[in-house]
């Protein structure tokens, strides 16, 4: 079964593992890869793809061990969410939940990093990450292990930087997150990466872990371009610094981006459904039917954003072909936002990954501040007709309010509205309102 989103709750198959045998083996392949870091030569530092502890002076890193061309960083990461549920037809009421409960282990040895991501809540696939990033140029990298394929912008930037409750619904067409090897170039205007990928670790059985070919073999390869890119001073390790690198907090940015996917000889079973766009409800609403046997996928994504001050708007079209033993089909999906910040912040953007990053507070509160507050509307829309005759289509609206509190801390308030428009859950309205706190180190 294909992934639905980054961060959703997954229903494949579990092979009869329990998560601490997981954890165990995840453990031991964490400590092999450290192991290979120590043994690589000592060169010049190099961030990782996910680490942006560079954003915080060094008093600040409390749970950084060592210095900063070489050391380990913990960042727990929660979600908390509490809120109310309306199916229409069907059942409503207050409910509460632990929307994600991860923990990242990031360790850094001169060009070397290593990330390691468990989640603990996700009982089906714990190990999110687990990934060597080795940096041969200044402005080369290759990542090898457990990772984000590269194919979607608010995949890539990840739930942890999203400013509403789950990702848009074209959240249920990428590829996710797999084994694979991926070089990535970058320069000031223009990214590409690409690599070869497999299956997913939490797909194996075994220490060989035999089934990760059920999920096939393919390539992923991803371009971003920003014609227009002008930067505000951001605070970095306690200095505000405008030197083009890392993540910048960004005046004025136009980025445009377009990715391709291929997976050939998928026999685990191939199948798609989106979300009630609330981590409160992890049903399923539109839902295509599983292509068994041996299949071959082909995805394409359109990524636009659109930065001016304050105001953001960012965009995604995927689509997807499926070419099964028995039948075929296609699915498309995509989403549209805008965000505003009320308190005149702006968003954080990273040119070496082509994505955006953690919003930082202008006023914090524990410097005497407020906080930033930002509101944000956004609609979208999952059409999986072409696969079968009840697999249905939906659109959503949602509306979002954050308080940033801290670089750290942020409090949400979410509400969405999904309509089934089409097959068998035509009809079918679904009602969200989430509150969620958010801790991310």
């Amino acid at each position: 079964m294909m992934k639905q989103s980054r961060d959703s709750p997954m229903t494949d198959r579990h092979y009869g593992k329990t998560p601490s045998s997981r954890l165990e083996q995840a453990g031991l392949i964490l400590a092999s890869v450290l192991l290979c870091a120590a043994a690589l030569p000592r060169d010049a530092h190099a961030q990782s793809a996910t680490n942006d502890s560079d954003l915080f002076p060094t008093n600040e890193r409390y749970l950084q061990f060592g210095g900063d061309d070489r050391n380990i960083t913990i960042a727990p990461f929660v979600q908390l969410d509490g809120g109310y549920l309306d199916f229409d037809p069907g059942r409503s009421g207050w409910r509460s939940e632990v929307a994600l409960a991860r923990l990242y282990l990031f360790g850094t040895y001169d060009k070397l990093d290593a990330t390691f991501a468990y989640d603990f809540e996700n009982e089906s696939r714990p190990l999110r990450y687990l990934f060597l990033s080795y940096q041969f140029m200044d402005n080369l990298d290759v990542i090898l292990g457990q990772q984000d394929e590269p194919f979607s912008l608010q995949d890539i930037g990840g739930s942890r930087f999203l400013p509403f409750a789950s990702a848009g619904q074209s959240a249920a067409l990428i590829p996710g997150d797999n084994v694979g090897g991926v070089a990535r170039y970058s320069t000031d205007t223009y990214t590409v990466a690409a690599g070869v990928f497999g299956g997913d670790l939490n797909d194996g059985r075994g220490p060989g872990f035999e089934g990760l070919d059920e999920r096939g073999v393919g390539v992923t390869a991803r371009a971003t371009w920003v014609p227009i890119y002008e930067e505000s001073q951001i605070e970095r390790g306690g200095d505000a610094t405008t030197d083009g690198t890392g993540t910048q907090r960004v005046e004025n940015l136009l980025h445009l981006g377009a990715a391709v996917s291929t997976k050939f000889d998928v026999t685990g079973g191939v199948s798609f459904s989106g979300n009630s766009n609330s981590a409160l409800s992890s049903r399923s609403i539109a839902s295509s039917p599983t292509f068994m046997g041996s299949s071959d996928v082909y995805r394409g994504n359109l990524e636009f954003a659109r930065s001016v001050s304050s105001l953001s708007i960012q965009a995604e079209l995927t689509g997807v072909y499926v070419d099964g033993l028995l039948k075929s089909g296609t699915a498309h999906g995509g989403y549209l936002y805008t965000t505003y910040f009320l308190t005149g912040e702006q968003r954080s953007y990273s040119r070496e990954t082509g994505s955006f990053g953690r919003v930082v507070p202008k006023n914090p509160i524990d410097q005497g501040g407020f906080g930033a507050l930002e509101v944000g509307a956004r609609v979208d829309y999952l059409d999986l007709t072409d696969l079968g005759p009840d697999a249905g289509a939906q659109i959503g609206l949602s509306a979002v309010a954050n308080l940033y509190l801290t670089k750290r801390f942020r409090l949400t308030a979410d509400y969405s509205y999904t309509h089934g428009t089409a097959g068998s859950i035509d009809g079918l309205d679904v009602h969200a309102v989430t509150g969620r706190f958010q801790f991310a180190y």
